[in-house]
């Protein structure tokens, strides 16, 4: 078991060390369950940093303009994690003898996320908890993550009524959250008002309904959650078809973006993915292009004008989808994941100092970093390269490259 009680600092790193290189061979219950405590007891200390790293906004030396965002591009956390890690930081900045319980090893990330997951963003919830804690951690801290999830909405229920405004949401009425895994994988979760949740219940049943059967002779068990996901794209791609345009928008965006060599699509060795970075197969590929709009994108080419000087401020929609092309993600040299679709077109350097709507000129960037730029203290130029490089107030240098 690894002891860590009274031992010097650097005698607690090698034992540590020894600890985790037993662990890699072993299968006894007891040191993996000591490795899990472990875990727990340093994703304890992380969180807590996370937490000061969140108030001082420490984020912002690395080019971040959200603690969430830094954990994203910094430490390589998806978007679930990384918001869920500042959530909970957030929450122990506010319950001290839940952290204090957690940090000594009484209570596991299990059970504190169960809290947490409990109070969710009802303010007025978390003040009566931060009142109640004292009396509820010793009690929670006996229990599995199931049963502290039990215990807290019973809680949740009576302390509700001990708020002075009993109107007060627990969050958002409805809330729909849609987030990208690191496999490429959506995931689609949760919450909708007892009128959306029968539209939508409904509208998929329709849908289901014009789905295509199974292909006789299939012996693969196709299950009905399978078949709602089939339906929610059939009625999405239902509506990107059928919208009515009330008016000329700023950009064609389609249903999908994707970037195709001519050599794969001649069968030989290329790049067939999304804007997203996902590859895609041929026969994906196939089944996409054989009913859409294709926009080329010519390197040394002359089919539509790229370059408009200083004759006009907004790019125009060729200049965006090469410009989507191009970078993907929000361009920002201290790395940033937003996707194009939530980004803007910005000038280097910005257009009221000169800049010109070219190209050349011009980087995609998130509505953050498009603000983090435009304070004075902050400086970026494009270089002769085509690097993109931004400089911080404390004069540290952050550089990014992308092809042009």
């Amino acid at each position: 078991m690894f002891e860590s009680t009274e031992v010097p600092v650097e005698q607690l790193g090698e034992q540590c060390v020894r600890f985790l290189g037993a662990l890699a061979t072993t299968a006894d219950p007891d040191k993996i369950a000591a490795g899990f405590a472990l875990r727990d007891h340093l994703s304890a200390i992380l969180t807590g940093a996370v937490g000061r790293l969140d108030a001082e906004c420490s984020y912002v030396v690395d080019g971040a303009v959200t603690a969430p965002s830094w954990l994203r591009n910094r430490v390589r956390l998806d978007s679930a994690e990384a918001s869920r890690t500042v959530r909970t930081a957030r929450r122990m900045r506010q319950w001290p003898c839940t952290e204090a319980a957690w940090n000594a090893g009484r209570l596991t990330a299990g059970q504190v996320n169960a809290v947490v997951d409990t109070v969710g963003a009802n303010e007025a919830l978390a003040g009566v908890y931060a009142v109640d804690e004292a009396e509820l951690v010793p009690t929670i801290s006996g229990y599995s993550v199931r049963h502290v999830t039990m215990l807290m909405h019973r809680w949740a229920q009576v302390a509700k009524r001990t708020i002075d405004d009993p109107a007060e949401p627990d969050g958002p009425a409805q809330a729909l959250h849609l987030s990208s895994h690191l496999d490429g994988q959506w995931r689609v979760d949760g919450n909708l008002d007892p009128e959306t949740g029968n539209l939508v219940d409904t509208a998929l049943d329709m849908a289901i309904g014009e789905l295509p059967g199974p292909v006789p002779d299939d012996e693969r068990h196709v299950l009905m959650s399978q078949r709602r996901a089939e339906a929610l794209a059939h009625i999405c791609r239902f509506f990107l078809d059928h919208r009515l345009i009330v008016q000329k928008a700023p950009r064609n965006r389609p249903h999908v973006n994707i970037i195709v060599d001519l050599p794969f699509l001649l069968g030989q060795a290329g790049r067939a993915e999304t804007i997203d970075g996902l590859p895609l197969g041929e026969a994906a590929i196939r089944q996409i292009l054989c009913d859409a709009n294709v926009h080329r994108i010519i390197t040394d080419g002359s089919s539509v004008i790229l370059d408009q000087g200083r004759a006009t401020r907004t790019c125009t929609p060729e200049q965006w989808n090469a410009l989507v092309a191009r970078d993907r993600f929000c361009a920002w040299p201290a790395g940033c994941d937003v996707p194009a679709s939530r980004c803007q077109a910005h000038h280097e350097p910005a257009w009221i100092d000169g800049g010109t709507t070219d190209i050349a000129a011009m980087r995609l960037l998130c509505h953050g970093h498009h603000w983090l730029r435009h304070q004075p203290s902050w400086t970026a130029k494009i270089l002769p390269d085509a690097t993109y490089e931004a400089t911080s107030p404390a004069g540290r240098t952050f550089t990014s490259r992308r092809q042009c």
